[in-house]
């Protein structure tokens, strides 16, 4: 599995990435970090024939500078369902944008930051259900 760590802050990304890494130590697992959602994006455009899309998990900020992570959303074709596994990973608790997530079929969870042990392993256990 490859997890896509998006978020504007370098030192979130890098937090996540040790929870993550701690976390999935047992599986074989890729983790990549960006700080714009625009890099992501061209990141992603190179994978969509590169395999099965189901084995990458997308954790989005959706308060960034740029492109946010509406616009991300939108731009992916998440509606399609063709990324099938992403989750807002945000530090607004703001029920509009927690209602907002569901709009989009590809969104499978809204994780309040900092990501924890806790998160990784619901993430794990929403995706093999």
């Amino acid at each position: 599995m490859v997890f896509i760590l998006i978020d504007d802050d370098p030192i979130a990304n890098l937090i996540h990435r040790k929870i993550i890494e701690t976390t999935c130590a047992e599986f074989k697992t890729e983790i990549v970090t960006f700080q714009s959602a625009a890099e992501a994006l061209d990141f992603i455009a190179g994978c969509r024939d590169c395999g099965r899309n189901d084995r990458f998990i997308i954790l989005l900020d959706i308060n960034m500078p740029g492109i946010d992570g509406w616009e991300f959303l939108d731009r992916l074709g998440c509606d399609e369902q063709t990324w099938k596994n992403v989750f807002i990973l945000s530090s607004s608790v703001a029920q509009f944008d927690i209602v907002r997530a569901n709009d989009y079929a590809s969104v499978k969870g809204y994780i309040t930051k900092p990501l924890s042990v806790p998160s990784v392993i619901g993430i794990m256990e929403t995706l093999m259900s």
